[in-house]
């Protein structure tokens, strides 16, 4: 007996780059399959006859299952489409804030003070060094302008 096709590939598929159709399509053959397992699990896992497959393609042939397998492919393409571009705009956002900072660190960097155990300390004795020459250089002034007899100085004191 010659094995009679249905040609639903042709319903589902439009063309090679038809990705929905695609997809629609392999949710036929998984329906396809599970009513095969389902029809060997009635019948004693006995094997197939083509008519037993004639019930199952009149009803996933009708119109209304075609689009059925249409609407889920496009669910599945929508859903899938969603995850990858969340991934993408999530990778993107972590890759903009790593970038980010490595360029708000090379332009402090330059300007930013190092970070040597010591400096603390030679800072402050510089300053203390710097008062005290400071308030030398005060006091000199001081008694150069005093012993003169200046009138800067007997306004001061």
């Amino acid at each position: 007996m010659a094995r009679k096709f249905n040609y639903i590939y042709n319903k589902l598929v439009s063309g090679h780059d038809d990705i929905v159709g695609h997809i629609a399509y392999s949710l036929y053959k998984e329906e396809k399959q599970r009513y095969i397992e389902n029809f060997k699990s009635k019948n004693n896992n006995s094997h197939l006859q083509e008519a037993d497959l004639n019930h199952f393609h009149e009803i996933s042939c009708l119109d209304s299952a075609l689009e059925r397998y249409q609407l889920i492919a496009s669910a599945i393409l929508q859903q899938f489409l969603d995850e990858t571009l969340k991934e993408s705009v999530n990778d993107i956002e972590k890759e903009c804030i790593k970038n980010h900072k490595l360029l708000l660190q090379q332009i402090i960097k330059p300007i930013r003070p190092s970070k040597k155990s010591g400096q603390f300390w030679i800072s402050l004795i510089a300053s203390f060094i710097g008062t005290i020459i400071f308030a030398g250089f005060l006091a000199l002034l001081y008694f150069i302008l005093h012993f003169n007899g200046s009138d800067i100085a007997k306004a001061i004191s």
